[in-house]
């Protein structure tokens, strides 16, 4: 059903995707997605939130039991600089093994966001198996769960729910041109709520080009004093605008050591990265979404899938694969 739908009203979804969001307004644009995609997958939502609401103990333990207290989000964030959560040196000494085989390549000929690569792909995830052990694991899922109200699944499209992101001045197609796209502030439109989790591989300072964030009542006051997504408003905020609206001491910047980990819900927190980063910039970064989305790119791009394996807990089946059902 959502196939034929999605194929009739193809050219109306992707101008609403593309161009047409600022035009009509993200918000509503964002509106209209989660009221498109929840006539195909509710039922699917409606089953997460039972899970995190009647299950979510029972999954947790099955899953594994939590070794140490999960982290709280607070203000759309929670930072974690312990180096303790599981899985994290065996990822912290994969993700060495991907940096040492695919790091400083030669640049793609891409001249959109050619200063951001993803160097990872879902076929990937099999020889490098602590990239999905970290992110299925209790402690995180719990922090994420606990603050969405619900059990998430992997984003299959925007963002890719795993990403190994490479972020490197030397890649850019126009390095000194002033900043634009993600190097913008910014809000995600892919679901509301929602999470990234940011994982630091390597130790960032300022030469990489650190990602900057705000917290989520600040960075909401500042939407609604630009009136950001509404009609004919830009997704990206150009800093001035962003600037006369922000104590700047609010605003928080990821230049931290390796093993740092970041909770952050983009859809609610301004942020933006990869400006002038004279030394390459390494991040693994995960998308977590709920089944009905804000925006149409599963109707236009159909999206990647990665698949649990058999013997795969009830809770890693459900962050893994979108359509499973406990």
């Amino acid at each position: 059903m959502k196939r034929v739908a999605d194929k009739a009203l193809g050219p109306l979804l992707n101008y609403l995707h593309s161009t047409g969001r600022e035009r009509v307004g993200i918000g509503r644009t964002m509106a209209a997605a989660r009221v498109y995609n929840g006539l195909f997958h509710s039922r699917l939502a409606a089953g997460r939130k039972a899970m995190f609401e009647e299950r979510f103990e029972e999954l947790i333990l099955e899953n594994g039991p939590c070794t140490s207290e999960p982290n709280t989000m607070v203000d759309g964030l929670a930072l974690d600089t312990s180096g303790n959560l599981p899985y994290i040196e065996e990822l912290l000494k994969e993700s060495d093994e991907l940096i040492s085989e695919r790091g400083e390549a030669k640049a793609a000929s891409d001249k959109y966001r050619s200063f951001f690569r993803n160097i990872v792909s879902p076929g990937d995830l099999r020889r490098w198996p602590s990239f999905l052990d970290f992110i299925t694991s209790s402690e995180v899922v719990t922090t994420v769960s606990r603050y969405l109200g619900y059990v998430p699944c992997l984003s299959g499209t925007l963002p890719p729910g795993v990403r190994f992101v490479e972020s490197w001045k030397k890649y850019d197609a126009n390095p000194d041109s002033p900043p634009r796209d993600s190097q913008l502030y910014h809000m995600d439109p892919y679901g509301t709520p929602m999470v990234y989790v940011i994982v630091l591989p390597r130790d960032v300072t300022m030469r990489q080009g650190p990602f900057h964030y705000i917290g989520e009542a600040e960075s909401q006051r500042i939407a609604r004093e630009i009136g950001y997504w509404s009609p004919g408003k830009p997704f990206r905020i150009q800093d001035d605008e962003v600037y006369a609206h922000l104590d700047r001491s609010k605003e928080m910047v990821l230049d931290l050591p390796r093993g740092t980990v970041l909770f952050i819900d983009p859809s609610r927190c301004l942020h933006y990265g990869s400006r002038n980063s004279e030394d390459p910039r390494y991040m693994v970064m995960y998308g977590l979404t709920s089944p009905v989305r804000t925006d149409f790119s599963e109707s236009l791009m159909g999206g990647t899938k990665v698949k649990p394996a058999p013997g795969d807990s009830r809770l890693r089946r459900a962050i893994i694969d979108k359509h499973y059902r406990d």
